[in-house]
């Protein structure tokens, strides 16, 4: 699957932005596509830490199993998952920029099952739109969030770039 990356710029300080989105527990009542998630490991967030996120994507209910596979405190964490065949990595980084910040998500995937390597021409070029315009939900959703506790006003402005 080629990689997708998504930025959304916040008016809110790099620090606030982190705390919101490495609070899995306040992830349901922030972002709109998670409707659960269900930690799987004691301990503050950080490499090891396993969950399951259950979300609304594309009309149905999918559960999946995560473990963060990188923790940079401050800035980063990345997401494992492997699902349908297919190894997943998503880094989400919030970077100062400003007198707020900018918050981008990668995502992309390695087809591993001879299914999902048949599948991966035709299904990765159809899913991409999808997933992109899923990602910068995502992002949205945590700048609206981040902005109301802030005090700032929502700024319209987002761009996608592929990878």
């Amino acid at each position: 699957m080629k990689g997708i990356e998504v930025f959304e710029r916040i008016d809110a300080p790099a620090a606030r932005v982190f705390e919101l989105m490495t609070d899995m527990r306040a992830w349901p009542s922030v972002i709109s596509a998670i409707e659960r998630v269900e930690v799987l490991t004691d301990g503050p967030m950080g490499v090891g830490t396993r969950f399951r996120e259950t979300r609304r994507m594309f009309g149905k209910e999918a559960t999946e199993e995560m473990t963060v596979t990188g923790w940079e405190p401050g800035r980063s964490y990345t997401l494992g998952c492997t699902s349908c065949g297919v190894e997943y990595s998503s880094m989400v980084r919030v970077m100062p920029e400003g007198a707020g910040s900018r918050l981008s998500m990668h995502t992309g995937g390695r087809a591993v099952s001879l299914g999902a390597k048949l599948m991966s021409g035709p299904m990765s070029w159809m899913m991409s739109g999808m997933m992109r315009r899923c990602l910068a939900q995502d992002l949205a959703d945590l700048k609206k969030a981040a902005e109301a506790q802030h005090g700032s006003q929502p700024d319209a402005a987002m761009s996608t770039e592929p990878v």
